[in-house]
């Protein structure tokens, strides 16, 4: 585990002197953000050496039987036990990539990097891991310049192309694997409720979930609605509720376009497909989006494979396939062509073949590094309707609730570039930063 201590001692001298001096609250923007990378640098060689510890603890007590490497870890760290196993995983992913210890010593990754490969290669087998982990560099290169949530994304498309996971097995097994228990809390008195899902009945209720709170609850919330954190819960509570009723429950809201949505990487060539239904939905039924190269859906996995699904889950794409058998099937094609995707101010919300189009180029927020995904965001009019904004493709972003917040009453300015989306950002400070849309970072 090289270490380059020329950039290491300064950086660790430097949070020695702040915990010394407690100057924190006395420093501008910039001596913070400094301070931080400093701290993420010390940390990456702190999680480094703990990961290493902790596989070399496993494989002690393989050899002997005499320990316990999550009770050795946690009481070592005073970590709770799941921690502790998380822990373990890491030691287990940098020996297998050993290109990622040496990132994180080097402070360019994150733990969380190490657990979205850990993930990645728990569902493959001995020798698919082997071929996987041979790709150590481009892992590495991948971690350094993403999110652990574009990483995870960017290895399932990887084990795609490799050719090492149809995922129809496993895809099995997740829906031999299904339930659903409740119960009565006997403090709060509130029934609860905790179910595992595979990926195809999951995405469905997530859909219909998702639909139905915009349904009920564009224009307003109840008043039981709380004004915090909580809120996103409160309502797909309600809205599961008001699926399970038939929709008699609902209450006092306009119905919405907004739906989850979604389009092709590129022009003519990828399509979105809608299937299941509910009983409160009427006919159009809640929407499950896939989006999808054409190439894949006609013929199967290719190298350039393109698969990305609503809500992040992964089935394999035989299932696609045969959901597209029964589905509805909407090509979008983001010049337009075949859809229309500007409609001037003759409405002032998204109509569903925008979103769809926003959604193939925004799984989440337009904002670099925010993970809220896109059926959670507001299609946001950077040129405001009251302002004469039109409802066009090239006036609208997805912002989530916070980041919508901070345009609308935190001084947030934003332009758009409309030959590529890249999107500047404007700080009540003066300092600005632009990025493109996530699907075309993670690329």
């Amino acid at each position: 585990m090289p270490i380059e201590l020329s950039i290491l001692v300064p950086s660790f001298s430097r949070l020695v002197s702040v915990a010394i001096t407690g100057d924190i609250a006395d420093r501008d923007r910039a001596a913070v953000e400094s301070l931080l990378a400093d701290a993420a640098r010390v940390q990456g060689v702190v999680d480094a050496i703990r990961a290493a510890g902790a596989r070399r603890l496993e494989v002690l007590a393989e050899a002997t039987g005499a320990l316990d490497p999550e009770a050795v870890v946690g009481d070592a760290g005073r970590t709770s036990r799941r921690e502790a196993s998380r822990t373990i995983q890491r030691g287990r992913v940098t020996e297998s990539v050993p290109q990622l210890g040496s990132a994180m010593a080097d402070g360019e990754v994150s733990a969380s990097h190490l657990d979205a490969v850990a993930n990645a290669l728990a569902r493959l087998d001995p020798d698919q891991r082997t071929r996987l982990a041979a790709d150590g560099d481009w892992i590495a290169t991948i971690a350094a310049r993403c999110t652990p949530e574009e990483l995870s994304r960017a290895l399932t498309r990887r084990v795609r192309q490799l050719g090492v996971d149809d995922g129809v097995a496993r895809f099995e097994r997740q829906r031999r694997a299904a339930t659903l228990r409740y119960w009565v809390d006997q403090i709060s008195g509130m029934m609860c409720i905790h179910g595992e899902l595979d990926p195809e009945s999951g995405a469905r209720l997530v859909a219909a979930i998702q639909r139905n709170v915009e349904r009920l609850f564009h224009a307003a919330t109840p008043d039981t609605c709380p004004d915090d954190e909580r809120k996103p819960g409160h309502l797909r509570a309600l809205a599961l509720s008001d699926l399970v009723a038939g929709g008699r429950h609902a209450t006092s809201g306009s119905a919405s376009s907004g739906s989850g949505s979604s389009g092709p990487g590129s022009p003519a060539s990828a399509s979105t497909s809608s299937a299941g239904s509910s009983p409160s939905m009427g006919s159009m039924g809640p929407e499950f989006i896939v989006v999808i190269d054409l190439a894949t859906m006609l013929r199967g996995l290719h190298g350039s494979s393109r698969v990305e699904i609503t809500g992040g889950v992964d089935l394999p794409v035989e299932t696609l396939r045969r959901l597209a058998c029964t589905a509805s099937i909407i090509p979008v094609v983001l010049d337009g062509a075949g859809v229309t995707v500007d409609v001037g101010r003759s409405s002032r919300l998204a109509t569903p073949s925008q979103r769809r189009a926003l959604r193939a180029m925004y799984p989440r927020c337009a904002v670099d590094g925010c993970t809220v995904p896109f059926d959670a965001c507001h299609a946001h009019h950077l040129l405001p309707w009251d302002d004469g904004g039109p409802s066009d493709l090239a006036n609208f972003v997805p912002l989530c609730s916070k980041h919508h917040h901070l345009t609308h009453e935190g001084g947030w300015k934003l332009a758009l570039q409309p030959s590529d989306r890249v999107l500047t950002i404007t700080l009540p400070d003066g300092t600005t930063f632009a990025n493109p849309p996530p699907s075309a970072r993670a690329a």
